[in-house]
């Protein structure tokens, strides 16, 4: 019995026939990416091996490629005007991905200190590979960062929930506030997202995108008060 169709039955017994070809595919898209670009961004970490356990921050976990790839493709079509924020980036796929277009910038903000080492280590790795010559990798909560006023799409791989996303929420529309714009933001199992905003004006759904996760699509923009004498 071949590796590859070993793992398929594993994974089928787990997961059922289709979606077990379906993850396999997106793997092997996932290696052969990592391959040409000589970096290694796969493998789950756990925040309490840095003593991070946190209820309201999830373990990393990354991004399928084929998925970045395409929601890429359907939100982001002239990306030499964007900028592009990844929050929760842990080992830098996501960052490397929207690298590869260009944006004219890239940022990434990452809650533990390993992973960004390693994101680093990727990104020095991937940048003969790269399109995008303004990278940035941060090392932080979130919550505490101040979102550019020039981001125009973000991205969120359900990296955390509850209070931590809400604070993330009120940073976007004060970035907004601050700067009225339009930005996209893209969440993979947005429930915890979509809990946070809830009954706000400021943001609505576009559209989804099924991958290999449910990823939500939302518009955000400041609301426009109304002038006097308007009516």
């Amino acid at each position: 019995m071949s590796t590859r169709f070993g793992r398929w039955l594993e994974l089928a017994r787990r997961e059922g026939p289709v979606r077990a070809l379906r993850l396999l595919r997106h793997r092997a898209a996932a290696a052969r990416w990592e391959r040409e670009l000589g970096v290694e961004t796969a493998g789950d970490h756990l925040l309490a091996d840095e003593g991070l356990a946190d209820p309201e921050r999830h373990d990393h976990s990354a991004s399928s490629v084929l998925d970045l790839q395409r929601v890429l493709q359907r939100t982001a079509p002239r990306p030499e005007h964007g900028v592009f924020l990844d929050l929760g980036s842990g080992k830098g796929r996501a960052v490397l991905v929207a690298a590869q277009r260009p944006f004219r910038r890239v940022i990434g903000v990452e809650f533990s200190p390993h992973l960004t080492a390693v994101a680093r280590r990727n990104l020095d790795r991937a940048r003969p590979h790269l399109r995008c010559g303004s990278v940035e990798l941060v090392t932080g909560p979130a919550e505490e960062y101040a979102v550019p006023e020039d981001v125009s799409l973000i991205y969120l791989y359900n990296p955390f929930r509850g209070s931590v996303m809400a604070r993330v929420c009120d940073s976007l529309h004060r970035s907004l506030l601050a700067s009225p714009r339009e930005v996209t933001v893209v969440v993979a199992t947005p429930r915890h997202f979509e809990a946070a905003v809830a009954g706000q004006d400021w943001i609505r759904p576009r559209g989804v995108f099924r991958g290999l996760r449910l990823h939500a699509i939302h518009e955000c923009r400041p609301r426009v008060a109304a002038t006097a004498g308007s009516h």
